[in-house]
């Protein structure tokens, strides 16, 4: 299956599960921002979670040179082929020749969409992380047949899509700052980082540079918070006031400029506690999807 970019704003890349492993040498993991969604966008398609996806930030125009299936999860994005709606997000045929556009919704930064056996993109250090997608490009899927699925449509949002607070696991840091205020998405925000506007945080400036993984939060001089994301530093001389949990991280990643955020503190044991939480529930999801594509 082959399908050629007639248009493309924002920024659209090419995901799968990342480069983890690098990170001593300066490489940041990559990977998909809400890696729920890009595990349910394979899931439609009876394959495994990390295979090679879009993760369309913008609006996205594609022809398809040859008949396939496409899935799509994440962001509630408008999908229309040849000008009408479709039941995207969750799983839908498309023919050759016809024009499949993504146009973003109010809701969510970031949307998946995967084909069967996954885009076939040149991987760099195991991974295809942060491939452009170019216009005029034409790329591939592997194709084949997908099994039957009475529903194609996903009727509930993912779960990286539910208004709620982000959690983070505090750090021990001498700073004039309380959570449990809204905070807002700065339009300064990107795979790097998710910038959070009036948090009334002060922070000294520079320091020492010290390790960061994607969830620290730092704490700016100019009062403001930089949340690191996968394509993120990996050190920092910015103070540290903690780190996002894992179960978080997907709602991190769909997060868009103008969007309210309430940080709110959480312990250790409580952290983990949600993470198998957020597995489990996304994995019985998986399996389902799965189950009615007679793929397992």
């Amino acid at each position: 299956m082959k399908v050629r970019v007639v248009r493309s704003m924002g920024v659209t890349t090419f995901q799968d599960a990342g480069r983890p492993g690098y990170r001593a040498q300066g490489v940041p993991p990559g990977g998909a921002f809400d890696r729920g969604s890009m595990a349910v966008a394979n899931a439609l398609l009876g394959q495994s979670f990390d295979l090679a996806v879009m993760e369309v930030g913008g609006p996205l125009v594609l022809e398809f040179l040859e008949d396939g299936f496409v899935a799509m999860a994440g962001a509630l994005f408008d999908a229309r082929i040849g000008g009408a709606p479709t039941g995207l997000p969750g799983r839908t045929a498309v023919a050759k020749r016809a024009m499949l556009t993504l146009t973003p919704g109010r809701v969510g930064a970031r949307c998946y969409l995967a084909v069967r056996g996954g885009w076939q993109v040149e991987p760099v250090l195991g991974s295809v992380s942060g491939a452009a997608v170019g216009v005029g490009e034409e790329y591939s899927g592997v194709g084949g047949p997908v099994g039957r699925l009475d529903d194609a449509s996903l009727g509930d949002p993912a779960a990286s899509l539910r208004s709620g607070p982000l959690r983070f696991v505090p750090f021990d840091e001498e700073l004039d700052w309380a959570p449990g205020r809204a905070v807002t998405v700065s339009p300064q925000s990107d795979r790097v980082g998710i910038r959070l506007l009036g948090a009334g945080v002060t922070s000294p400036g520079l320091s020492q540079s010290e390790p960061s993984v994607c969830g620290a939060i730092q704490a700016t001089p100019g009062g403001e918070l930089l949340v690191h994301g996968p394509d993120g530093p990996t050190i920092g001389g910015y103070d540290k006031i903690g780190t996002v949990i894992r179960a978080d991280l997907d709602r991190l990643g769909q997060l868009r400029p103008g969007d309210q955020v309430t940080l709110v503190a959480v312990e250790t044991g409580e952290a983990k506690r949600l993470l198998a939480q957020r597995e489990e529930e996304l994995g019985r999801l998986v399996a389902f999807l799965k189950i009615r594509t007679a793929s397992m």
